[in-house]
């Protein structure tokens, strides 16, 4: 293979900062099949494949992509966080219930936030009182992330 895999990893990466997640995903893809003679982790580069593809809205390409960071050492623990997102962004109701309950345990600060906020989210056309108070606790939690702040503070309103 040569350097294909680097050349289409360095392609991806740039697709993804131009925000053009769809193309870069078979670009990774490519990558992470052949030798990265080391340049970057295989785990990293799997992490990297799956935010993209968590920004295209395909979460099956992000849960599978998922998989190869949870094979390796370096990755496993964040990769597993990271496939609860994936969980609570397209499972059922409970199902995204449990993950993000897992999330809160397992964070602190803005990503804390992010999934009280979505716990906040589900819980709001059922209990509009406990929505109220993750709302809270997202708030207090999303000091240093200005746009998340904002976003609790629409749907708290």
């Amino acid at each position: 293979m040569g350097p294909l895999p680097l050349i289409a990893l360095g392609m991806a990466e740039r697709l993804v900062r131009l925000k053009n997640f769809e193309v870069a995903l078979p670009l990774f893809e490519h990558a992470l099949a052949g030798d990265l003679h080391g340049v970057r982790p295989r785990g990293r580069v799997a992490l990297a494949a799956s935010e993209a593809a968590m920004s295209a809205l395909d979460l099956d390409a992000a849960a599978r992509l998922l998989e190869v960071a949870v094979s390796e050492p370096e990755t496993r623990v964040l990769a597993q966080r990271k496939q609860l997102e994936v969980i609570a962004a397209r499972g059922e109701p409970a199902e995204a219930r449990k993950a993000l309950e897992e999330l809160v345990k397992q964070t602190t600060g803005a990503e804390k936030a992010r999934a009280l906020f979505q716990l906040g989210r589900l819980a709001a056309a059922g209990d509009p009182e406990a929505a109220a108070k993750l709302f809270a606790e997202a708030t207090a939690q999303s000091t240093t992330d200005r746009a998340l702040a904002a976003q609790i503070a629409e749907a708290a309103a």
